[in-house]
């Protein structure tokens, strides 16, 4: 990560996210790291994503635009999964290596546990996504199990970290770095 540190706002995702949402995951560098997303992927799938996407899962879910300089930059959210809660991101490109992502999840990962009686958060990456699996590191996930996960861009079953993070771990984590 450089010492750059690009400021960033959390939003809502609306319709009119579509084109840039496709623009940015058609990327093969981003896309090849997401187990459910296609390649290519276009207008249409981006379209598609938000109309289902729109309603959260339960009242603990949220889906956020990370927005900076006033474009969006990637996406992040925490709804109900395979596993239970669980958090999943992906930033663009042109904005890696800024700790962006890092701080997007630590700021909706401590909303989530603000506003929820839960008490587990659960992630996972791809065991070569380097900067996925330090992002969760940095928040306190621990490796919970590892597999094979289906990565729809790539057709193929690749090797899979789970990881979860407690809310004891986080809230002692946060209070380390305040």
């Amino acid at each position: 990560m450089s010492d750059a540190r690009a400021d960033f706002i959390l939003r809502p995702i609306c319709h009119g996210d579509a084109p840039r949402i496709a623009e940015l995951i058609g990327d093969w560098e981003v896309v090849r790291w997401l187990s459910a997303v296609p390649y290519p992927y276009g207008l249409a799938d981006a379209v598609e994503f938000i109309s289902r996407d729109l309603q959260p899962d339960g009242p603990t879910a949220r889906r956020e635009a990370v927005v900076v300089d006033g474009q969006l930059a990637g996406l992040i959210g925490i709804d109900r999964r395979r596993r239970g809660m669980e958090i999943g991101y992906w930033l663009g490109r042109a904005y890696w290596r800024q700790g962006i992502m890092g701080r997007a999840a630590a700021q909706l990962t401590a909303a989530f546990f603000a506003t929820s009686d839960e008490t587990l958060l659960n992630s996972g990456y791809f065991s070569a996504n380097e900067a996925s699996a330090a992002i969760q590191l940095r928040l306190g996930f621990v490796h919970s199990g590892e597999g094979l996960l289906f990565n729809r861009a790539q057709g193929k079953r690749l090797p899979h970290v789970e990881t979860v993070l407690t809310r004891d771990a986080f809230e002692r984590s946060a209070r380390a770095t305040t």
